[in-house]
C-alpha cells in the first residue's frame, strides 16, 4: 500500500515538474493572485463613481434602463452607456457590476496580447512560454487593475479592442481589425494614439 502511494507522489511530482505543466501551474497561481487583487479592491468608491457612475447608473435605472438611452445621460460614448444599461437589470450593486465588467475586459486584453505576442514570436524558441508571461503581466500591472477594480473606469475596453485590432491585422484579417478598431473609437476617443499606425501601413 505504501509502495504504491509512494508511485502515484512520484507521478504526480513528475508531471507538475514537467515544463508545461509547470507553465500551467504558474498561470493558475497568477490568475489566482490577480483575482485576489481585485477582489480587495471592488468595494473602494473613487471620486469619479460617486460624482458621475453612480449618478448615471441611477438615472438610467430610474428611466426604465435601456428606455433610458433617448435621453442625454452621462459623457461617455453610446456603447458604454448601453453596458450601463444593461446593468442595471442586474439586482446586484453597480459598484461591483460596473467594475466587473471592466474586470472582464482586463483578462480578455491579457489574453489577446498574449496571442498577438505569439503571433509575432510563433518561429521562435520559447514563443508560448513569453505569450504566457506576457499574459501574466498584463494581468498584473498597476495601471491595469487600479483602472479597473479600484477606480472603475472602462479604459480596458476600448484598449482591449486596439489590441484584438493589431492581433487581426497582424494575421491578415483586414476587415475584423478595422471592425474591433471602429468599436474601439466608438467607446472613447483615445483610440486616436494607434490611429497613426494604421496610417503608416496603410
Amino acid at each position: 500500500m505504501k509502495l504504491n502511494l509512494l508511485k502515484l507522489e512520484n507521478s504526480i511530482k513528475n508531471k507538475i515538474l514537467e515544463p508545461k505543466n509547470l507553465i500551467k501551474v504558474f498561470m493558475m497561481i497568477i490568475i489566482f493572485i490577480s483575482i485576489i487583487i481585485r477582489i480587495a479592491m471592488l468595494k473602494y468608491q473613487s471620486e469619479d463613481y460617486i460624482s458621475f457612475l453612480e449618478k448615471w447608473f441611477y438615472k438610467i435605472k430610474e428611466l426604465g434602463g435601456f428606455a433610458a438611452l433617448k435621453e442625454n445621460i452621462g459623457d461617455y460614448n453610446v456603447p458604454y452607456m448601453c453596458i450601463m444599461a444593461a446593468l442595471t437589470y442586474i439586482p446586484i450593486s453597480p459598484l461591483i457590476t460596473i467594475k466587473t465588467v471592466s474586470i472582464i475586459f482586463d483578462f480578455i486584453g491579457a489574453i489577446f496580447c498574449a496571442l498577438l505576442v505569439y503571433e509575432i514570436l510563433k518561429e521562435k524558441r520559447n514563443s508560448k512560454i513569453i505569450a504566457c508571461v506576457t499574459f501574466c503581466i498584463i494581468l498584473l500591472l498597476p495601471t491595469i487593475f487600479i483602472n479597473s477594480a479600484l477606480w472603475g473606469q472602462c479604459d480596458i475596453i476600448y484598449v482591449t479592442f486596439i489590441i484584438m485590432s493589431l492581433y487581426l491585422l497582424y494575421k491578415d484579417k483586414t476587415i475584423l481589425s478595422f471592425i474591433c478598431l471602429g468599436v474601439s473609437f466608438a467607446f472613447k476617443l483615445q483610440f486616436i494614439f494607434i490611429l497613426p499606425l494604421y496610417a503608416l501601413l496603410y
